[in-house]
């Protein structure tokens, strides 16, 4: 924190700075000023958080520099100093909200304790001016529910006036944290996306330093798809060594990133732009975003990129894809629309558009042959990673590379070979000898094994000769001729372990089955 010393006399100014114990009490750095003129300057060029000022000056009062300052819209809380207990110096300060009214001789000890009070103060009310002052962003630039007027004037109510001489840089940061594991299970390095975002917006206060801490604005976007932005002040890029700009300073967001969490991202920037411009310019990124969704890793400027160039895209063959898919040639299907990526990276035609049509493409191609094979294809993909992939795969080249992936690891595992292989119908059919004597419907079954409840009928029509409710009833049945012949169990008894709770059901069933009741049956085996 920075304090702000403004005293006509200069014995009392180096009195303050080796009196008062400033690193105890959080301040990095004391600026001094002998006049209300100077002490102007240093309060509009610096971001200063404490002034102690004499009130009684050759050149201005400290009143009336407390004056300009609040007329800027700053809330940097003000402890004056006087050697004149007067109640209308007093009562003026009070007006001014300034925090104390000292009186000298100076007692540092004491002194020490108002400044430690009135820090504490400030922080607790800048940090509820914060959290405003992030809504207040959020209600300008992405609900676009107030105008640039009203955003100006309700900031300098918030202590921190903007005004349309105020420049900026906006920024969107796309992180890409989904990958697949061997099982083709959801890996995400992220539980808590606050968490996330807290995490993202120190990476940035350390890059971009004082002036994006004090002034800049870290939003989350687009939570699901984690997706930030970022408001950056306008500075001095001459501070820079080795004449970097902001976008190669960016790079280095790039890097902590990666290091840090292991996944790819990428970090787009507009122009700067003042206050009226940057919903426009935030409109620019997000075209930018979507006709750009093969940068992984890199820092994406409008300085350089023509963002209304648009170009005719091939349709890709839909014909091919298909015969690969029918062929068991998953490798081969895999290849054929990430070569179709290319090509229309190569030809400048590539985006979120092209990526999003893909996707449909796909789809079609592949729900349709599953269905044709009897396999519930909504069913089979009726789970988290499908929902993520499908929402992500638009938004990048690297996000569709793992959507592709992971539908060609289910297919592999469903369509590897015919559905007789033991890992379907087999399955299946051991399934129902197991558990025959519950009361398990086609549609349950279909839900288990990914089949359609009327591919279910023909494979038992198939397998066994009949549908798949007399495939019960027969089950169960000869259970019962066994049960009733082995054992003393009584006929009502014998029904519910065979899984019949109606006891005038089972006795219909059987008789129209064995021409007797079961009563009968057993009667004649005595």
């Amino acid at each position: 924190m920075k304090a702000l010393l403004v005293d006509d006399d200069r014995f009392v100014i180096i009195a303050l700075q080796k009196g008062i114990d400033w690193k105890s009490l959080g301040i990095d750095e004391t600026f001094t000023a002998y006049n209300i003129a100077d002490a102007g300057k240093i309060i509009e060029k610096e971001h200063i958080d404490l002034l102690l000022s004499d009130i009684d000056m050759p050149h201005g009062s400290g009143l009336e520099l407390l004056t300009k300052v609040r007329e800027l819209g700053l809330t940097i809380p003000a402890i004056f100093m006087t050697n004149y207990a007067d109640f209308g110096y007093a009562q003026k300060a009070l007006e001014l909200k300034s925090f104390h009214y000292y009186l000298k001789p100076i007692d540092y000890d004491e002194l020490s304790k108002i400044i430690r009070q009135a820090l504490e103060e400030s922080n607790a009310s800048a940090s509820k001016n914060k959290a405003a002052f992030r809504q207040l962003w959020y209600r300008y630039l992405l609900e676009k529910r107030i105008t640039s007027d009203e955003f100006m004037e309700m900031s300098k109510k918030l202590g921190k006036a903007i005004t349309e001489d105020d420049a900026y840089t906006v920024s969107l940061l796309q992180l890409y944290p989904y990958s697949l594991g061997e099982n083709s299970e959801l890996i995400c390095p992220f539980e808590d996306v606050n968490e996330v975002l807290d995490n993202i917006h120190s990476i940035f206060d350390s890059v971009y330093g004082a002036d994006y801490s004090s002034l800049g604005i870290f939003l989350a976007y687009h939570e699901e798809s984690y997706l930030m932005l970022s408001v950056i002040p306008a500075f001095d890029e001459t501070r820079f060594n080795d004449g970097k700009n902001l976008e190669t300073i960016s790079e280095e967001i790039i890097s902590v990133v990666r290091e840090r969490y292991n996944i790819p991202c990428t970090l787009y920037l507009s122009q700067k732009a003042c206050v009226t411009e940057l919903p426009g310019a935030l409109e620019a990124l997000m075209k930018l975003r979507e006709r750009h969704p093969d940068n992984i890793n890199k820092v994406m400027s409008l300085n350089y990129l023509d963002i209304t160039e648009s170009h005719i895209t091939p349709k890709p063959d839909t014909q091919i894809a298909a015969q690969a898919l029918k062929s068991s040639d998953f490798d081969g299907f895999s290849r054929h629309f990430k070569s179709y990526m290319k090509n229309c990276l190569a030809a400048g035609s590539l985006s979120s558009k092209v990526l999003s049509d893909l996707l449909f493409e796909i789809n079609q191609i592949i729900f349709s042959y599953l269905n044709e094979n009897g396999i519930m294809a909504r069913e089979l993909f009726n789970n988290e990673t499908y929902r993520v992939l499908t929402r992500n795969a638009r938004l990048s080249t690297y996000y569709m590379d793992l959507y592709i992936t992971y539908m060609m690891r289910v297919a592999r595992q469903y369509l590897a070979s015919e559905p007789e292989d033991e890992n379907a119908v087999s399955s299946l059919l051991q399934y129902v000898d197991a558990h025959f004597r519950e009361e398990i419907s086609r549609s349950d079954l279909s839900e288990m094994f990914f089949f359609d409840p009327d591919y279910i009928t023909r494979i038992f029509k198939r397998e066994r000769g009949m549908s798949y409710k007399n495939y019960i009833i027969e089950k169960r049945l000869t259970l019962a001729k066994k049960l009733l012949k082995e054992t003393d169990s009584s006929i009502r008894d014998v029904s519910l372990m065979v899984g019949y709770d109606n006891y005038s059901y089972f006795t219909r069933l059987f008789k129209k089955s064995y021409g007797v009741t079961p009563a009968e049956f057993r009667q004649n085996l005595n």
